[in-house]
């Protein structure tokens, strides 16, 4: 019990600093651009309805003893691997965040300002914020030890994963024909250390001594 009651104060105190960094950060971020909308709204509807349970159920389970009967009981060690996980993925997001700046978008559009982003964590990753997302995935169920609230990330990750990122990829390699070869030296979710050898000029030193 106090394991996870622990562990629930911990989720919340991570998360109210990500949101108020994040909070902070867009402040200073300048208007958004004139953009094409290429998503229906059904899409729409159906993106910000995921992203808003993704927020709530969370919430409901642990101010609320609605979700109470599907709880299970998982060890301190494994609260402690959340706890890292946690706080990687809400680091994560919110250097991705900051990086893409006013070229970020909540649906699938593409603005005519807008530019190719390959400097940190883009510089690995060509979906950082989905990366994010995914290891947000894996340590909620570690925190919150309830079988509804813990896994209701992942339930909606993988359909908004499936849907959104291989027309996201379709709309970056088709505006930005000469930054393709950057796409495809990056990883989607995962970083590719070839591509960070090859940046620290390891990979042209073995490649000479070949």
């Amino acid at each position: 019990m106090i394991i996870e009651m622990i562990s629930k104060a911990i989720f919340l105190d991570v998360l109210a600093v990500y949101a108020f960094s994040l909070y902070i950060s867009k402040k200073g971020q300048p208007k958004e651009m004139q953009t094409r909308k290429l998503y229906s709204n059904k899409g729409d509807l159906f993106l910000n309805t995921s992203i808003n349970l993704a927020q709530i159920v969370p919430l409901v389970y642990i101010f609320t003893p609605w979700l109470d009967f599907a709880d299970y009981h998982l060890s301190l060690w494994f609260s402690l691997v959340g706890v890292l996980l946690f706080i990687v993925a809400l680091w994560l997001l919110g250097k991705a965040h900051s990086t893409i700046e006013n070229n970020f978008s909540v649906r699938l559009e593409m603005g005519d300002e807008q530019t190719l982003v390959s400097k940190g964590v883009y510089h690995f990753f060509r979906n950082p914020i989905h990366a994010g997302l995914w290891l947000w995935s894996i340590a909620q169920p570690m925190l919150l030890h309830n079988w509804i609230a813990g896994f209701s990330m992942l339930v909606i990750c993988l359909p908004l994963y499936y849907m959104w990122v291989p027309r996201e990829e379709k709309l970056l390699f088709g505006r930005f024909g000469e930054g393709n070869r950057k796409l495809e030296q990056t990883g989607r979710i995962f970083p590719r250390i070839k591509h960070k050898l090859q940046g620290s000029g390891i990979g042209e030193r073995e490649k000479a001594r070949d």
